[in-house]
């Protein structure tokens, strides 16, 4: 979604490819690769032959339960640390573009 004029102006001021990559267009990818990122995390802990959430049951529901919120919980950390790591490299990233 850059506009090639943001390209045509950095060729004019001397920047090669691969500064063009680095300074243009993965600060560009960052949000997609996020997305992406999430969407990993998310489905690496809810893929349907996983052994914890076949646990989960309604035959046990105080253990199942308990079960769920501490899987939850666990789900939930690696989440903010995904969250952390973007707003880290986002940070870094929009140092260098100014």
């Amino acid at each position: 979604t850059l506009p090639p004029s943001m390209y045509e102006a950095s060729r004019i001021d001397g920047s090669g490819p691969w500064n063009t990559f680095w300074k243009i267009t993965l600060p560009g990818l960052v949000p997609y690769i996020f997305l992406n990122l999430m969407y990993t995390v998310v489905d690496l802990f809810t893929f349907p032959s996983n052994p914890i959430v076949s646990k989960v049951n309604t035959t046990n529901y105080g253990s199942s339960s308990a079960l769920a919120w501490i899987y939850f919980s666990i789900i939930l950390l690696f989440v903010g640390l995904t969250l952390l790591l973007y707003s880290r490299v986002d940070k870094a990233l929009s140092g260098t573009r100014e």
